[in-house]
């Protein structure tokens, strides 16, 4: 079984897993299924942590051209937040984060196929949160016909 799965997605999928295993209560075939799925998605996880470190980068670069700057050339901040950056001061700022964001929500959308190690529902433990079933709900054989 091949399941087709967005690089948004993913995320939520390698932290339920990560979450799950530190359950103690949960039977060894699930958990076996688990880090075996963790293997097989940690390329693929790897190369979204460097494409996002490299969007995060790039993200910087443009805050750092158009934000404010004291007599030192050094960015001025505000706690947190760089200033000079509020939406509508700087409209070509705005234009060049505006498609930064896009590309970035673009790059989340891209599916990708994997073969995942299919967990069968009686492996499940009694007690799971729901967030976390659903971050491994492509992990399960469909029910669907």
């Amino acid at each position: 079984m091949v399941v087709k799965m967005r690089k948004s997605d993913l995320l939520d999928t390698i932290n339920a897993i990560a979450e799950l295993l530190q359950k103690e209560d949960s039977p060894y075939k699930f958990n076996y299924a688990l880090i075996k799925n963790k293997a097989k998605l940690r390329d693929v996880g790897e190369e979204l942590g460097e494409m996002l470190k490299a969007w995060n980068k790039s993200r910087l670069q443009i805050i750092l051209k158009y934000c404010e700057k004291d007599e030192k050339g050094k960015a001025v901040m505000n706690g947190q937040a760089y200033c000079g950056l509020s939406r509508g001061q700087q409209p070509e700022y705005d234009k060049e984060m505006d498609a930064h964001i896009e590309a970035q929500e673009a790059m989340m959308k891209e599916e990708f196929e994997f073969e995942p190690y299919v967990i069968e529902k009686e492996w499940l433990p009694e007690k799971i949160k729901g967030t976390l079933l659903d971050g491994i709900m492509p992990l399960f054989k469909s029910d669907e016909k």
